[in-house]
């Protein structure tokens, strides 16, 4: 596997920044990375095959932080 630093945008739950690893040939967000969502809402963590995926920290807009696991893009377990 291949992995590539760069900056990417998408729209999912809105527009927002990525900036991390991702694989080369499909440009699918892998390993580490940070979205930063125009709403202002933050992820820092860990992707896989594009989706949010492994230990990970979402921050909303309102401050509130939850960090814990993520799988196939959602939240995973309590957290803290």
């Amino acid at each position: 596997m291949e992995l590539k630093t760069q900056n990417k945008k998408d729209k999912v739950l809105g527009e927002y920044t990525y900036l991390g690893q991702v694989l080369k040939h499909t440009k699918h967000k892998q390993g580490a990375g940070k979205a930063v969502y125009a709403d202002g809402m933050i992820y820092e963590g860990y992707w896989k095959d594009d989706q949010k995926h492994g230990k990970g920290r979402w921050i909303n807009k309102d401050g509130r932080v939850y960090e814990g696991m993520f799988r196939h893009d959602l939240k995973n377990g309590l957290g803290k």
